[in-house]
């Protein structure tokens, strides 16, 4: 298994938790309750990742984004040629927003990355095996369309030395489709249908999909 910066400890942990489940050269196909048990550990690490990552991005985004963006209101509003101090604060503030969604969107790409890994180790029980596999190729079509919008952010010039750039700027921002890749309601729609065969056969609830 892969192990991409960022999930730290909280991955090594997990690796222990669902070592059992994965079992090394051993081939032997999980029970639904050892199958559903692996998946809840995985996803629990990954909305307390994603529960991080959203309130690091918050914090981010007040300060120094929007403290910045404050300071710029008059600057923006102005009809008038901007001066050398005022070009200089909108390339601060540009940089600033474009570094934090960047780098909220490669950790994301992390976390997302790490759970697909984990999730693709374990030996599902036979008759889950396509759903299963289903589900770890909807991740990875995820993956790649999320590391595709990483290369979009990272694509902007944040370079302004004029009120055409800053436009420039913010017409390349806006263009780029935060709403999150196609698959991910394939993704949701596979997820829910294995937690609905676990329960069913379980007869618990099973706490794995958002």
């Amino acid at each position: 298994m892969s192990t991409r910066p960022g999930f730290g400890v909280a991955l090594s942990i997990l690796v222990l938790l669902v070592g059992a489940a994965c079992g090394g050269g051993d081939t032997t196909p999980l029970t639904s309750e050892e199958y559903a048990s692996a998946l809840e550990k995985t996803h629990s690490d990954l909305r307390d990742g994603a529960e991080k990552i959203q309130e690091e991005f918050q914090k981010a985004l007040e300060d120094p984004v929007e403290v910045r963006l404050r300071r710029l209101v008059p600057t923006l509003a102005s009809d008038g040629p901007w001066s050398d101090d005022e070009i200089e604060a909108v390339r601060e503030w540009a940089e600033a927003l474009s570094h934090v969604f960047t780098k909220s969107m490669e950790e994301t790409v992390g976390l997302v990355g790490d759970y697909r890994d984990m999730v693709s180790a374990l030996r599902p029980p036979e008759h889950l095996a396509d759903l299963h596999d289903a589900l770890v190729a909807g991740y990875d079509e995820g993956l790649e369309a999320l590391e595709g919008l990483v290369r979009q952010m990272k694509d902007i010039d944040t370079d302004i030395e004029s009120q055409e750039d800053y436009r420039d700027f913010v017409r390349a921002f806006s263009s780029v489709d935060y709403s999150g890749p196609e698959s991910g309601s394939d993704v949701d729609e596979t997820c829910f249908e294995i937690q609905d065969r676990l329960e069913e056969e379980l007869g618990r609830e099973v706490a794995i999909c958002f």
